[in-house]
């Protein structure tokens, strides 16, 4: 019992719980060059919504 608590530590030691990050309020992000989407729309800005993941 003690070595599984001890390998359990261990692991957690070498691999800590990752942490998603999150958009903490809607944002827009201008592009340097407007891009055309598969819908033929042009985008020059990215919405982030609060919340969203940022990965």
């Amino acid at each position: 019992m003690l070595v599984q608590e001890w390998i359990k530590l261990w692991n957690q030691s070498l691999y800590p719980p990752m942490m998603h990050p999150q958009a903490i309020e809607d944002d827009l992000i201008p592009l340097s060059k407007p891009v055309r989407t598969k819908y033929g729309e042009l985008v020059d800005s990215l919405t982030i919504v609060k919340g969203m993941a940022a990965c």
